[in-house]
């Protein structure tokens, strides 16, 4: 068994398709769709089934490349099913031109091979999995359970067929930034990410698209799942990657605005309310006001770090310290 194979050898044997499915927007590999409940994640992949099903034209507004593919959907929900037959009506799309059916909640490689098997036997070009929580086995939080997991998926894409997977974002907390839920092993995972995300004003979505082989994108679109004919998205505008570049500087700026007052408002509350105590008892009383672990305070007071940097400590005496000293 050669182990590593020359270029040359490589280049005959690799399975080469077309890199994005959608330009700029579906890779040709695997792509992750996430957002929050509700956000309309199944309506935006019977969307896409309907565009790669036709194969030619635009979806949102990005050409579709390589032709109609055979699209499979593989559905964690058993109420799912009528739902995403109804979502193809809408659409238009001949319900003899893919297939569906449940996947387990399994991360067994066995498991997936009969998946393989299965998709290869109904002639799949992109398998659709909706969603990935109800799929997996253990704890979501789990590096080892995620990578078992997602083994499996990559053994589908790597026997040609391209993998699309909706999955939930994470509930944002004070500072945190947009992410898939659970172990980072989703993001090294997936080439490509779509975000969807749900705006205040009734029926806007704003879908951006990030990965490491495309530019950003990003669509304001209008989003109508009562719609009985046509699709059920609309774009409504479209950003330019430095716009995004721009926007993206900004929320940065906020959050770091967000995280100085923060930070002072815990350095002034010590010394209001910590005098004669030490480190430890202070850290613990903060945690007790502010939340968090005690330790990771500990750590930011006498590590000099966040409002570490705020405060003077002489014995158990504490000051406002940097820019809170005047």
């Amino acid at each position: 068994m050669n182990l590593f194979p020359t270029g040359k050898e490589r280049q005959a044997t690799l399975i080469r398709g077309t890199t994005f499915l959608v330009e700029g927007l579906i890779h040709g590999r695997v792509t992750m769709i996430a957002g929050a409940p509700e956000a309309g994640k199944s309506h935006l992949t019977s969307s896409l089934a309907a565009a790669l099903i036709r194969g030619d034209g635009e979806w949102l507004g990005h050409r579709v490349t390589g032709g109609p593919k055979r699209v499979v959907f593989g559905l964690t929900d058993p109420d799912g099913e009528e739902e995403t037959l109804d979502r193809f009506d809408t659409l238009g799309v001949d319900h003899c031109a893919y297939n569906l059916g449940l996947i387990e909640r399994n991360n067994t490689p066995e498991y997936w091979a009969g998946v393989l098997a299965g998709l290869q036997d109904a002639g799949a070009n992109v398998f659709i999995l909706d969603n990935l929580l109800g799929a997996i086995a253990g704890d979501i939080n789990s590096q080892r359970d995620v990578v078992a997991f997602l083994d499996g998926l990559t053994m589908i894409s790597r026997n040609g067929i391209s993998v699309i997977a909706c999955h939930h974002t994470a509930k944002p907390g004070q500072f945190a930034t947009r992410s898939p839920m659970g172990s980072r092993a989703f993001e090294a995972w997936t080439r490509s990410v779509i975000y969807l995300e749900k705006r205040k004003q009734s029926g806007k979505r704003v879908l951006t698209a990030e990965g490491n082989r495309q530019a950003d994108a990003s669509l304001t679109l209008t989003f109508d799942p009562r719609a009985t004919s046509g699709d059920f998205f609309a774009v409504e505008s479209v950003k330019a990657e430095a716009e995004i570049a721009a926007d993206s500087a900004a929320r940065k700026r906020t959050r770091d605005t967000a995280t100085l007052d923060r930070n002072a408002e815990v350095a002034r509350w010590v010394v209001s309310n910590c005098q004669g105590k030490g480190v430890r008892e202070t850290a613990r009383e903060i945690a007790g006001k502010f939340g968090g672990a005690e330790g990771t305070h500990t750590v930011n007071l006498s590590g000099g770090r966040k409002y570490g940097t705020l405060l003077n400590r002489e014995g158990s005496v504490w000051a406002l310290a940097g820019p809170l000293a005047g």
